[in-house]
């Protein structure tokens, strides 16, 4: 099984108190035989920058005896995670998922990755972790209106 996660990236200084556990769980996928594309626009989390990989078909090719996770950081700007590199560089591999994980709502690569699983049709799962809970609709808001 293959599964693509989409995420932002971790800015130290805007929190990414979310982010922390994206490769967590992506270690854990692997573990169970699942190899796990993580696509990140910014930075990785740090503690995991051993995992990165220059490229999606890199990630892939990743493999031990059970399965494998890589994390693909592209560059990214802004507060939203703007990075438009996602279509040309992750877009044809999304069509070897089974499965697109969504980290997140309000972020590019999340919005970026939603469109590949339509573009492809491939299921996707959206994973907001209280980005829809009452004391969070006040962070933020011209964004969550757009």
């Amino acid at each position: 099984m293959r599964i693509f996660n989409f995420v932002e990236g971790a800015w130290p200084r805007s929190g990414g108190v979310g982010i922390g556990c994206v490769p967590k769980i992506g270690l854990s996928l692997a573990g169970s035989g699942v190899r796990v594309v993580l696509v990140s626009g910014g930075p990785t989390t740090p503690g995991y920058e051993a995992l990165v990989e220059p490229s999606a078909a890199a990630a892939l090719q990743k493999s031990n005896s059970r399965g494998a996770l890589g994390i693909v950081s592209l560059p990214s700007h802004g507060k939203f995670a703007f990075a438009p590199s996602i279509f040309w560089r992750i877009g044809p591999y999304v069509s070897k998922a089974d499965i697109i994980a969504l980290h997140s709502v309000y972020s590019f690569p999340v919005l970026a990755g939603y469109c590949l699983a339509r573009l492809w049709r491939k299921p996707y799962v959206l994973w907001p972790r209280g980005v829809f809970a009452p004391f969070m609709r006040g962070v933020g808001r011209r964004k969550k209106w757009i």
